[in-house]
């Protein structure tokens, strides 16, 4: 079977609204004259023949080809085929239920729906060759699914999610069609052989409250010869599949195209049959019916002509030429026209009230100027001058060599221009130059305030006149100034009668009529930007379009800045207009019209709106219309024109956390969860996914922030509830409504409130208990305090005991008995020395150990002189020991030496004896050694001093014990007793480790 024929018996009626055929057949498959978007395999299609178009609720596009379908965002085509799950990839038709299904109708009888981004497909208990090629479905309230098909008509029902149960109506009708006032009605087609090759037809038509057969009989050529309706037909009659495209009922009309050369209608109500012959047509092939949004047409897709219907007369229209084989039309959400062809992809044209010319109509040459009067004139680029009148385009300046300087002006209601040849402005169509009587040099432009003054200037000079031509009233040549550094003058307009602004390639400039100039440049900035042409509206503001700051308004001192901010479609503007209501200004980007009475209402236009072109050299208000030229062509519309706004429409398409997909409804974020990606879109098929996009997320940042990624990204967010928020803008500047999710972070544990709880009641626990310990510590510490003041006044008392000061005043008062003055003296100097020492050194924690061996020194020659030299004592002290920065207890040794003399030697028998002191480094650690050859602690004891040797070395110890709790490491102290050859005690050695 051939695509064709496939085509023309299995597709069924189209139900999706359209717009005017007539109009669309007349303006884009003939004329051209409308911006079309061709889709082929190029762009993505899988298939350049397409059956069916169809906007599902959502917004998107789908296309039904024989190589699978495809859905389109306004960005992209995604195709879908067997491998994605669908019945078959042939498929003809689609059906969006009240659930939000999209169901595709297949070549096979494989049922397949679309939902959720996913492609379902149903088991069945039925072979899909028992239900044949479907032709129509539809689903009612109670989700009974009524499916009408090439063998009949069947209805099922979901048993589960991925389950249908199908069985035969006992109608068995072959379609299953709703009309646009919601009627419900099936048809099946029956016929039986009455001569050789001549048949009786019979359709089954069932309305809501009516049933009836509808009987005809067609001849060979296809002309009506009977028809009659009644309730039955006889059993002679043979249901067989030809219920198909060719018939359609609507509003209780019955609609059939037959293979012959007529077109037949029967009016269910009248009970009358109508045959028209399409005169002059050649036999019909393959006769569609497609629905229009106030109509219907046949399309003959073989021979590629088409047939609007006129309902009211209930007739066809002359049949009318195609390039392609339309398969369907249908018109989107925004009025855009989308055509399904049958061997050239599909067709898209928004809906504008912009009407265009293509430059083929003009010799394909370029329009630089717009103006006229009494007739629309034009200047192309290679400055022949044209004139459009009737829809027709006529040369009536021809130029001798290209050139782009000079304008078209409007000069006291005459038409001017640059004309080489004379080296100078013309009226058109006239012979005469516009030229003062006085001679001047030849100038291209003229400007005028209020049809009396004008000037006259070209690049650098400019020539001021008033009413009567013969008075100038000024000149100025430019570059002869070299301060202003001025290389061209782009155009002039008046700030007033007697003064000029002057835009300039370097900026804006003033002239006054006695000729001084004033440089704009200096008091504004925005002065500095090429300025590409200057007008006076009719309040007396001046407006002027710059090269990359938009467009400046001037009026009574103050400068307005217009940009795209306030909502202009670009900074970079090369023309500007002002007409009755609006002024048109030239971007980059297409034409803004700035609304002279409230310079915030902005109208835009691109070729999304019908514009021809977004590029624009010239503008002009011409017969209550607004034309626009290009390169390529003029575009234009009425000036009160009514600009119908398209809304945007976002939709959040998937959330992932760590790539992995959530629930957009409701779902929470883990608190080891990092990574969120919102993936979300915009559809407004005029704009072909150019749209702007803005988002926050409130809870973490209330700001709006924008972008034309159709995703955004969050890492770490904190814990917490968060909304976020999206929605997207068209080229119109028009939002769509937002679109919202919730969700949420949970914290971690040590984020909640319990941990938060236990934390505190830790907290307090550890206050109280630290409270306490601090408390003990500083009474502790107080108690230390106490005791250490005590041991040291227990020291000094012992170091300064009544014993050893009153033999020491004895020792004195026997120098001065003897008359030994200087012995005396001597003493008493000692002895006050290691006094005043004693007192220095205990108000002191620590003292250098110089300063300790000073002390210890002087007590010890006071008790040698004391005890008639005794006993000897040596100081052996390392030499890597630095006295002055090594520091000790103070009067830390004393006490140890004191036991060594009168503990040990003077209780031997001779009561002579030998002290040594040893001080070392060992493990970083100083070592202290007192040596004496005394009787040795044993002995010691058993003297009648023993009781005061015990609460002198208990004293010791308690101070050592007091000294080391402030200590990280610890101070030791090790007695020993010295044993000679015959292990007996011959002296005491004291230990000191500090």
């Amino acid at each position: 079977m051939s695509p064709n024929n496939r085509f023309s018996k299995y597709f069924v009626v189209p139900k999706t609204e359209l717009f005017y055929i007539v109009f669309f057949i007349t303006n884009f498959l003939f004329s051209q004259e409308q911006n079309v978007y061709h889709f082929t395999t190029d762009q993505g299609l899988p298939s350049n023949e397409t059956y069916d178009i169809y906007q599902d609720t959502k917004g998107y596009i789908w296309i039904a080809t024989d190589r699978g379908l495809s859905k389109y965002d306004g960005y992209n085509f995604k195709n879908f085929t067997t491998d994605h799950n669908l019945g078959d990839n042939t498929i003809f038709k689609f059906y969006e239920d009240r659930f939000g299904r999209v169901w595709f109708l297949s070549y096979n009888g494989k049922l397949s729906y679309y939902y959720n981004d996913q492609i379902f497909q149903p088991k069945t208990n039925l072979k899909h060759t028992t239900i044949g090629h479907i032709l129509s479905i539809y689903v009612d309230k109670y989700e009974t699914i009524w499916i009408g098909s090439s063998l009949g008509e069947f209805k099922a029902q979901f048993t589960h999610q991925d389950s249908l149960s199908i069985s035969p109506t006992k109608e068995q009708y072959t379609l299953r069609q709703i009309d646009s006032n919601g009627y419900i009605y099936s048809g099946s087609y029956y016929r039986k052989k009455i001569k050789p090759r001549l048949f009786k037809n019979a359709f089954n038509i069932k309305l809501i409250d009516k049933h009836f057969y509808l009987t005809f009989l067609l001849t060979k050529k296809g002309k009506l010869k009977t028809n009659t309706s009644s309730d039955t037909i006889d059993s002679s009659y043979k249901r067989v599949n030809g219920a198909t495209r060719k018939w359609l009922l609507h509003n209780e009309i019955l609609f059939y195209s037959n293979s012959g050369s007529s077109l037949n209608f029967f009016d269910s109500k009248k009970k009358k049959f109508k045959t028209i012959k399409v005169s002059g047509e050649n036999r019909f092939s393959s006769i569609p019916i497609i629905k229009n949004k106030n109509g219907f047409a046949f399309s003959d897709t073989n021979n590629r002509k088409f047939y609007p219907i006129n309902l009211d007369s209930v007739s066809i229209s002359h049949g009318k030429n195609t390039r392609n084989s339309i398969t369907n039309i249908v018109t989107d959400s925004q009025n855009g026209i989308w055509t399904a062809t049958l061997n050239s992809g599909i067709y898209y044209q928004p809906q504008s009230f912009i009407k265009t010319i293509p430059n083929k109509h003009y010799n394909y040459e370029t329009i630089k100027e717009l103006d006229g009067i009494d007739h629309l004139v034009l200047r192309t680029r290679e400055s022949d001058i044209l004139q459009y009148t009737k829809n027709r385009f006529e040369k009536i300046v021809d130029q001798p060599y290209n050139t782009i300087d000079g304008r078209l002006t409007n000069f006291r209601n005459k038409v001017v221009f640059y004309c080489i040849k004379d080296n100078g402005l013309k009226y058109l169509k006239e012979k005469r130059k516009v030229s003062p009587n006085n001679a001047m040099l030849p100038v291209r432009n003229v400007v005028t305030l209020n049809k009396e003054h004008y000037t006259l200037y070209n690049r650098l000079f400019v020539y001021m006149l008033g009413k009567n031509d013969s008075i100038l009233l000024f000149k100025q040549f430019f570059s002869k100034d070299k301060n202003l550094m001025i290389r061209k003058i782009k155009s002039i307009s008046y700030k007033n009668k007697s003064t000029l602004y002057i835009g300039t390639l370097e900026g804006l400039i003033e002239l006054d009529e006695s000729g001084k100039v004033i440089d704009l440049r200096e008091q504004n900035p925005l002065f500095k930007t090429r300025i590409e042409t200057i007008q006076r509206d009719k309040y007396g503001r001046n407006w002027a379009a710059t090269k990359g700051k938009g467009v400046l308004l001037l009026h009574n001192g103050t400068v307005t800045n217009i940009t795209t901010s306030q909502g202009l479609l670009g900074s970079i503007c090369t023309q500007l207009y002002i007409g009755q209501k609006r002024v048109w200004v030239a971007t980059e980007n297409g034409l803004s019209g700035i609304n002279l009475e409230n310079i915030n209402d902005i109208d835009n236009f691109t070729k999304k709106d019908g514009l021809i072109s977004n590029q624009i050299n010239a503008i002009h208000e011409f017969n209550n219309k607004v034309w626009v030229a290009s390169d390529i062509g003029i575009s234009y519309f009425d000036s009160d024109y009514y600009k119908k706004k398209y809304i945007p429409r976002i939709y959040i398409k998937d959330v992932l956390v760590e790539n992995q997909q959530k629930n957009k409804d409701d779902f929470c974020i883990a608190p080891d969860e990092n990574l969120l990606t919102i993936n979300f879109l915009g559809i407004s098929l005029r704009d072909h996914g150019d749209l702007v996009y803005q988002y926050r997320l409130r809870g973490l940042d209330s700001n709006w922030y924008t972008t034309k990624n159709p995703s955004v990204q969050y890492s770490t967010l904190p814990k917490g509830s968060y909304v976020f928020e999206v929605k997207t803008i068209n080229h119109q500047g028009i939002s769509s409504s937002s679109q919202t999710i919730q969700f949420s972070k949970k914290p971690h544990f040590w984020e909640t409130i319990t941990f938060s709880f236990l934390i505190a009641i830790l907290t307090i626990l550890s206050t109280i208990f630290f409270v306490n310990h601090r408390l003990k510590i500083i009474k502790r510490r107080e108690f230390l305090k106490r005791r250490a003041i005590q041991a040291e006044l227990k020291l000094l008392r012992s170091q300064m005991n009544p014993h050893f000061t009153f033999n020491a005043m004895n020792s004195i008062q026997y120098y001065i008995q003897q008359n030994n003055t200087n012995k005396a003296l001597e003493f008493v100097h000692k002895f006050s020395k290691l006094i005043r020492l004693i007192l220095q050194n205990t108000q002191k924690e620590t003292i250098t150990l110089g300063e300790e061996i000073e002390a210890l020194t002087l007590y010890m020659n006071i008790e040698q002189e004391r005890l008639k030299n005794n006993f000897q004592y040596t100081f052996n002290i390392s030499k890597n020991i630095n006295q002055n920065q090594v520091k000790i207890a103070p009067m830390l040794l004393q006490p140890y030496v004191e036991n060594a003399i009168w503990h040990g030697i003077m209780n031997t028998p001779s009561g002579k004896g030998t002290i040594i002191i040893n001080i070392y480094e060992e493990n970083n650690r100083i070592i202290c050694e007192i040596i004496d050859d005394g009787i040795g602690r044993e002995a010691s004891k058993r003297l009648q001093n023993n009781v005061k040797n015990s609460i002198g070395m208990s004293l010791l110890e308690e101070r050592l014990s007091l000294i080391n709790t402030s200590k990280v490491i610890k101070q030791t102290v090790e007695i020993f007793d010295i044993l000679n050859s015959k292990k007996e005690i011959c002296g005491t050695k004291v230990k000191l480790t500090l």
